[in-house]
């Protein structure tokens, strides 16, 4: 059995000209993987941006979503650190698709080995903007009071930042294979 990690698959990035794809090819891996998963990391961006109003989801992610669904449900654990597109993971992808989030880094052992896993956003940057967004982003008086936009105004605002945010290190996803 092996453990196997991803991140940074930005799915639904409005950067990229074929969002589908590059989540019909994370799915494709995903699918290749789990009969020998004994546990899955994701390491933060895995969706270039997310904010679930408490009533409200954005749309997509279907597949992606539906393979998590299939691994927890066959006692498959997944774990889920937040990143900077993904930081704002409140309940959704917990109480439905049965995935376990940590929003801070954690050191762990797996097959006898010492982990520290984490996104990486913000661990030992010194950029005083950067910063400063990251506190604001994690800051639960910003996250209440962007929850009072509509969720069209909310999910269309938080998709063009990160398409500019995306934008500034074009990056093509690629999954790898191992």
């Amino acid at each position: 059995m092996k453990t196997y990690f991803a991140s940074d698959a930005h799915l639904g990035s409005w950067a990229f000209k074929d969002k589908l794809a590059n989540e019909r090819k994370l799915v494709r891996w995903m699918d290749r993987i789990k009969p020998d998963c004994e546990a899955l990391y994701f390491l933060g961006d895995m969706i270039d941006f997310w904010y679930e109003h408490k009533l409200v989801i954005p749309k997509g992610y279907t597949r992606f979503f539906g393979k998590i669904a299939e691994f927890t449900d066959a006692g498959i654990p997944v774990y889920w650190f937040a990143g900077n597109h993904d930081v704002w993971l409140f309940s959704y992808v917990q109480t439905e698709l049965g995935v376990t989030v940590y929003n801070e880094p954690v050191e762990t052992i797996i097959h006898g080995k010492r982990f520290y896993m984490a996104h990486g956003d913000g661990l030992g940057d010194p950029d005083i903007k950067f910063r400063f967004l990251r506190m604001l982003f994690h800051s639960k008086i910003c996250q209440t009071l962007f929850s009072t936009l509509h969720p069209r105004l909310s999910i269309g605002l938080g998709m063009t930042w990160a398409k500019y945010s995306r934008g500034k290190t074009r990056i093509e996803p690629r999954i790898l294979s191992g």
